[in-house]
């Protein structure tokens, strides 16, 4: 019965225990859950005002005085705490200053009244570090604002309600938050006791009790289900204890036994093991096992973590070893017994203790870390050794423990910085160091050669503004680059004006760098000075040398433009008259003098041309032209032009465009004709037998357009020791005085130099009796690539007979990129192919070696009659153009065949010939050399009598009827008297009024209204770079040069007759 009423009061106990116990449980977890929700608001609270206070937009405020009043408000306008729920009066987010005072915020005003019950600006504002206070007053939380090495202000959170921040809805309880009595935060209803009492769980967090309470009523109703399972429980333990106790005594004795065993199992094996259940075990056999296996569980934890503060401790690269009071060696790790050994090794120690001095392993007291050199195998390890008193817990010394560390990397590196410091103290280049995170950049440190060059003792300059060395004669824009730098933390170079200590200018070539530390910070600032006084008036000099050299070069120009036009004017006369006398009825032998003579002024006038340019580029006065032309029609021109010399010559001149896809370009023709010209006819010149081929292609690279023309010839080769030369003024191949070539040596010194001027070069390949090829690069803008038609060719069949095989291979090639399928014969092959050939058109040379033409075309005709036979001539053949039809052609043409004139002949056979293709270009003006001008009337305004001789003889040749004035006011008064003049060719420079003013008051309407819009035509001798658009500037219309070139007047007088007539 005791048995059974023990049990009974057991089972009560034991009930309102578990009640209690579960109760508790769940208080606590409710307490923990708040405190865990409570801090990460706070924290993320926390982490929204940092991030704010490390904003570089924030940070760059502090400096930017003058802007930050534009932005600043409206950020923290836009602003509010993070999980914030309540009114947006109830908070206030501010940044304030180093002294705590406000910059700018949200809500500053609420922030002013509350702020002043918070000490928080020693912590943040002074020693930089994160406030946060939790009270009756509300959440307020504060971060300092770091510029440079101190907080220069601080953001700033207030919030006045914690529940704003944090709601919990607790239906069962009551959550309550205090200090001391004053309620800061509740949830739940308020708990009514109804005279049954409360049960509270609380936590204490700082100054704060934070409480869960409930009422015993709403406890213990939810228990009744523990009572009932308790009573149950009650009436099985009482049925059980009866049969227990018979068991327990036959049972107790094996169990016991068994414990026995496994304790000695386990002293004799590595890993413990744990009891495992029995059958029919009793819950006090349970009890017992588990008690035995927890103290098993112990002692395993005990030894694992024995053995692992073993492991941490060798695993430390620093040395550690523990001694007792009499200084045997209690514990060591393994970097120290390892030292020990290495020394060991050549010194024989009794123990490890004997490595230290006796006095530094004292207990008496704490020592000063004390360092020892050891050699070991010829290197040298130092260490730096740390003593601790070892105490027990009563506080009593028991031994000594001694940590070192190896520091011989870096008292290797102290001695390496030590070496470089006095590098840089005794370096010849003054050197200047300043702090970056202080106002005014301060210095910190200067050289000796800082003080050897400005005068100035290190104490004396260090903690100045870097600006000391500035005077009256420093330049305000060097100074301010220098600030814009500083401010910016960017590396600068600049040349400024300094003094020294003794009052003595200097120039000064400051080069400052910005140095970071890991951080990326700029912390400081390194200046290089040099002394560069004697090279600034070395420069000075040179820009005086240049200035004079410039106004040299502007007389030299000017010369140049008085000689050009002193010189072009005789020079018109003698080409002018020689023209007009070869004209006349003269002896054959008085024909020949003239041809020399003209010749010699033709030649005198090129050199002359060549002079006035290669002293246009070295005056750079030269600009080229940018204007739309045909490519393949220049290069047409060009070789046709030219094609009289080689002819002379017995050269073939051969002309391929077949790789040129370009047609229609922008640049200067004039200078390209120019350039070409020079290399072709250097080509003839040094080719005595073979062949000169123009080769044309282009290609597109990095969006550019690049033209290419080589000159390629069969001639003597140039030595490639001579090579670069050729292009060096006034130079030449052969520089004997018996040399077989003439020239002056000018001609590819321009062009290349003209080629350069486009973007392009000029290079050579050539061996010495090989021959040459030259070619002429430059860039172009292409604006149509093909204007043919060549869809109509796919269908032709083309014979190509000539005895050079290179000119049958080029028409071949064009031929093919057209679609025509074309075959080309030789001489042994003629028999043969032309019984085989039975096509539409045969190209045939008037000149095959072995073969009579009227022969060769007749054999043609009688295997194809409807082949179209077109001829290739030379020049020289034209003239006898009725003996060209005798032989039989449909056509013919000159070589070398160019790329229209291969055109036109496919498009006269071709179905569409209709539709002939209608060369785009400047008019023909053959057709115009004979037109009927009606005996229009013009005026000659020239004041030398030579020239209005041979300027009235060419315009009156042309059917004008020509009228002279000796200067521009005799002009005005013809023009105010005579209304019927149709064109006026004006020369420029003239006594009394030259052609520029006379233009003007024409064009102002001083001779009428009929005159205002007169054509009038610049004819003058002043050819240099700028003459021609001072011309058109003036007013005038047009503009030919002296000597006057007959074509080109033709040409002019052809364009504005029709202007006139329009």
């Amino acid at each position: 019965m005791p048995i059974v009423l023990s049990i009974a009061l057991i089972t009560v106990i034991t009930t309102f225990f578990i009640i209690n116990f579960n109760i508790g449980i769940t208080h606590e977890q409710y307490l923990d859950d708040f405190e865990k929700r409570l801090n990460e608001r706070l924290s993320s609270l926390d982490e929204q005002v940092e991030s704010l206070a490390r904003n570089d937009l924030i940070i760059n405020s502090l400096i930017d005085f003058s802007n930050r009043e534009s932005y600043l408000p409206v950020f923290f306008r836009s602003l509010q705490p993070i999980n914030f729920i309540g009114d947006k009066s109830n908070f206030s987010i501010v940044f304030t200053d180093f002294e705590g005072e406000l910059i700018t915020g949200n809500n500053h005003k609420y922030f002013a009244n509350k702020s002043q019950m918070y000490d928080w600006k020693s912590s943040t504002l002074e020693d930089g570090l994160h406030f946060r206070s939790v009270d009756k007053n509300g959440i307020f939380i504060a971060f300092p604002v770091i510029y440079g090495p101190t907080p220069e202000g601080a953001i700033v959170l207030y919030v006045e309600k914690l529940s704003d921040v944090i709601q919990l809805d607790t239906e069962d309880y009551s959550l309550e938050l205090r200090q001391n009595e004053d309620l800061i935060y509740r949830s739940g209803p308020v708990t009514d006791d109804s005279g049954m009492g409360s049960i509270i769980t609380s936590h204490i967090l700082g100054t704060l009790k934070l409480s869960v309470i409930q009422s015993n009523l709403d406890v213990y109703k939810d228990a009744a289900w523990v009572v009932g399972l308790m009573l149950g429980i009650f009436a099985l333990v009482v049925i059980a204890l009866v049969n227990a106790i018979g068991l327990a005594s036959t049972t107790a004795s094996d169990i016991i036994n068994l414990l026995k065993s496994k304790i000695v199992e386990s002293r004799h094996e590595d890993d413990f093991k744990l009891l495992t259940e029995s059958e029919n075990e009793s819950s006090e056999i349970t009890e017992l096992r588990n008690a035995f296996n927890q103290l098993i569980e112990g002692l395993f934890t005990t030894t694992k973590i024995k053995e692992r503060v073993e492991d941490v401790i060798d695993s430390l690269d620093e040395m550690l070893v523990v001694f007792d009071l009499n200084y045997n060696n209690f514990m060591s790790n393994n970097s120290f017994n390892q030292l020990y050994s290495e020394i060991n090794q050549d010194n024989r120690l009794d123990r490890p203790s004997d490595i230290f001095p006796r006095k530094f392993l004292s207990s008496d007291e704490q020592s000063r870390p004390i360092t020892q050199s050891f050699r070991i195998s010829d290197v040298t390890k130092i260490v730096s050794w740390h003593k601790t008193l070892y105490k027990d817990r009563s506080d009593k010394v028991i031994g000594i423990v001694i940590t070192g560390v190896d520091i011989t990397k870096s008292e290797q590196l102290k001695q390496e910085l030590s070496i470089k410091n006095q590098a840089i103290d005794e370096a010849q280049t003054p050197i200047i160091i300043s702090d970056a995170t202080e106002q005014g950049f301060p210095i910190t440190y200067v050289n000796k050669a800082f003080e050897r060059q400005t005068g100035y003792a290190a104490n004396e300059v260090i903690g100045r503004n870097c600006g000391f060395l500035q005077g009256q004669n420093t330049q305000p824009h060097k100074k301010a680059l220098i600030k814009s730098a500083l401010r910016n933390f960017e590396p600068i170079t600049v040349n400024i004006i300094n003094y020294k200590k003794s009052g003595e200018e200097f120039h000064n070539q400051l080069s400052l760098t910005p140095i970071r530390n890991h951080d990326n910070l700029v912390t400081h600032v390194l200046g290089f000075q040099q002394d560069v006084t004697h090279q600034e008036k070395t420069q000075q000099y040179l820009e005086d040398a240049k200035f004079k050299a410039e106004e040299s070069a502007q007389l030299k120009s000017e010369f140049l433009a008085s000689m050009s036009h002193e010189i072009r004017t005789p020079m018109n006369g003698i080409l002018g008259m020689l023209g007009l006398l070869e004209s006349s009825s003269l002896t054959k032998e008085q024909i020949q003098h003239v041809k020399l003579a003209k010749s010699s002024a033709d030649a005198l006038l090129v050199l002359i041309n060549d002079i006035l340019d290669f002293s246009k580029i070295e005056a750079g006065k030269l600009t080229l032209e940018n204007v739309a032309f045909d490519i393949v029609n220049l290069l047409s021109d060009v070789s046709s032009s030219i094609a009289c010399v080689s002819e002379d010559k017995s050269l073939e001149l051969i002309l391929d465009t077949s790789e040129l896809n370009a047609h229609q370009i922008k640049g200067d023709p004039g200078r390209i004709r120019q350039i070409l010209i020079n290399l072709i006819g250097n080509a003839i010149k040094f080719t005595e037998h073979g062949s000169v081929t123009i080769k044309a292609s282009n290609s597109a690279q990095d969006g550019n357009d690049t033209i290419y023309v080589s000159i390629i010839d069969t001639g003597v080769g140039i030595p490639q020791d001579r090579i670069s030369a050729i292009f060096e003024s006034f130079s030449q191949v052969d520089t004997s005085t018996t040399r077989k070539f003439g020239g002056t040596g000018l001609g590819l010194t321009i062009c290349k130099q003209l080629a350069e001027l486009m973007d392009g070069d000029i290079t050579v390949e050539s061996d010495l009796g090989e021959g040459s090829v030259f070619t002429l690069a430059f860039k172009a803008e292409i604006e149509r690539s093909n204007r043919f038609d060549i869809s109509q060719f796919s269908d032709i069949n083309a014979l190509i007979i000539d005895s050079c095989e290179r000119t049958a291979s080029v028409i071949e090639k064009q031929l093919t990129t057209w679609g025509v399928s074309s075959k080309k014969l030789n001489s042994d092959e003629l028999k043969d192919g032309i019984k085989s050939f039975d096509g539409d058109i045969c190209f045939l040379s008037n000149h095959v070696i072995g073969q009579e033409t009227k022969g060769l075309i007749e054999s043609i005709r009688s295997h194809s009659n409807h082949t179209h036979i077109c001829m290739l001539t030379k020049l020289a053949d034209l003239r006898g153009a009725d003996q060209i039809n005798s032989l039989g052609a449909d056509s013919y043409f000159p070589k070398p065949a160019t790329h229209n004139d291969l055109y036109d002949a496919l498009m006269s056979i071709s179905m569409q010939a209709e539709e002939s293709y209608e060369r785009e270009g400047e008019p023909d003006i053959s057709k115009e050399d004979h037109r009927d001008y009606g005996g229009l009337k013009v005026l000659l305004v020239e004041d030398n009598p030579i020239n209005q001789i041979l300027a009235v003889t060419l315009l009156e040749g042309l059917g004008l009827s020509v009228e002279v004035a000796n200067h521009g006011v005799e002009a005005l008064e013809k023009m105010s008297n005579e209304p019927s003049y149709g064109m006026i060719f004006m020369d420029c420079q003239m006594p009394e009024m030259d052609g520029y003013e006379t233009t003007q008051n024409i064009r102002k309407g001083e001779c009428g209204e009929s005159y205002k819009d007169i054509p009038i035509i610049a004819m003058t001798a002043n050819a240099i770079d700028g003459d021609r658009e001072k011309c058109l500037e003036a007013g005038m219309s047009d503009y030919i040069t002296k000597p006057i070139d007959t074509d080109i007047l033709h040409d002019r007088v052809a364009h504005w007759f029709a202007q006139i007539n329009k």
